[in-house]
């Protein structure tokens, strides 16, 4: 597995501390079936200085997890809300 950083996001939290937030899209190479040629399939993957959340093969398109990853970003997603979050918007990529 592969983990191509996308952006960080500073969380504001109370005070002058606030609390980075990393995007990374993750990459995993599948062999193929038929001829062996390898595909492959991108996930999300959030991460702050505490936590850590990571939903691998959710498509095959870059496109789409470019635009789902960006998605979470600008709404400031952290990894204790990844997978619900996630979770409501693959609707989005039927």
């Amino acid at each position: 597995m592969r983990k191509l950083a996308t952006e960080v996001k500073a969380l504001p939290l109370g005070g002058k501390n606030g609390l980075s937030v990393h995007y990374y899209i993750t990459v995993d190479e599948i062999p193929g079936i038929r001829n062996n040629d390898p595909f492959e399939l991108y996930g999300i993957c959030v991460e702050t200085g505490q936590e850590s959340s990571m939903i691998q093969g959710i498509t095959p398109h870059q496109f789409q997890i470019e635009e789902l990853a960006e998605r979470l970003a600008g709404s400031l997603v952290t990894p204790a809300h990844l997978e619900d979050i996630v979770q409501d918007m693959l609707g989005i990529f039927l």
